[in-house]
């Protein structure tokens, strides 16, 4: 698939980021499900959660074991292929942690994103976002292909 995502696209697709950031710190299930296709999916180091009802599920046992103060970061987007209704991107994640109110700010996670992105009625939700840490000894798989 050829690279051709217009600007406003590029631009929603950034708010859908910040978005599922903003829900999934605030422990907005409902938000974060619908950030998501009615049959999207969500692997976290392999493990799938598929579909709106289980996605919620998902974001309240988090919640329910995570303490306040958790922040993540989806930066540097690399749209790898796309058009105005689907798109491949990779990104990377950043998951900042307070262990106390007022303590010092912790990295506790990096990783990244590889996002399937799709444009229904006008609106960009998440198709697939798989999520793993980071490996430094599989750079060479990391490696993006130039242009």
């Amino acid at each position: 698939m050829a690279l051709d995502i217009p600007a406003e696209d590029r631009l929603a697709i950034q708010d859908l980021m910040a978005r599922y950031a903003w829900a999934l710190d605030t422990g907005d299930d409902a938000a974060y499900a619908q950030l998501f296709t009615e049959d999207g999916v969500f692997v976290e180091r392999g493990q799938p959660f598929k579909g709106r009802a289980v996605l919620a599920e998902h974001v309240r046992e988090l919640v329910a074991v995570m303490r306040p103060g958790n922040r993540h970061h989806n930066t540097q987007l690399l749209f790898e292929s796309g058009d105005a209704s689907r798109c491949v991107i990779r990104s990377y994640s950043t998951h900042i942690f307070e262990p106390e109110p007022g303590a010092a700010k912790v990295v506790r996670m990096q990783g990244f994103y590889r996002d399937v992105c799709v444009k229904q009625e006008g609106i960009w939700y998440f198709a697939e976002r798989v999520w793993d840490e980071w490996n430094t000894g599989s750079l060479a798989a990391y490696r993006v292909a130039g242009r």
